[in-house]
């Protein structure tokens, strides 16, 4: 049942055509902003964690994930993530972001430190 849950909005996106993948709108950033946290979610239906914030400035998007109820970096303790990429590359399904990359591509692109417990994982996501 909990599977579920997260399955959920990534076959939504498959079934039904158009919204697929669409670039972020201003109304999609202010509903992201003002609603209850969301889940942001790899291509292949991975959770990341819980989106904490959005920043869009110009071509770069900022996303600040918590790893709560992710079960990509279950095993970092916590840590707080830190995902720059592009607007183009996220898509709004109700509360939750879609990424435009699976699973592996970001651990490959995570610059994980586990020697200091403040700083978080930062993911570049600006190249194919």
């Amino acid at each position: 049942m909990r599977l579920a849950k997260y399955i959920a909005p990534l076959m939504l996106a498959l079934a039904v055509p158009g919204i697929g993948h669409a670039e972020l709108s201003a109304d999609d950033i202010s509903a992201l902003s003002s609603a209850p946290k969301g889940l942001v979610l790899a291509s292949d239906g991975a959770v990341l964690g819980t989106i904490d914030g959005l920043r869009i400035s110009g071509d770069r998007a900022r996303l600040f994930v918590q790893t709560r109820g992710g079960n990509i970096f279950r095993r970092t303790g916590g840590k707080d993530i830190v995902v720059t990429t592009t607007p183009a590359q996220l898509t709004r399904q109700g509360n939750n972001l879609v990424m435009e990359a699976d699973t592996q591509r970001i651990r490959i692109k995570a610059n994980k430190s586990f020697t200091d417990d403040s700083s978080p994982i930062t993911i570049l996501l600006l190249g194919p």
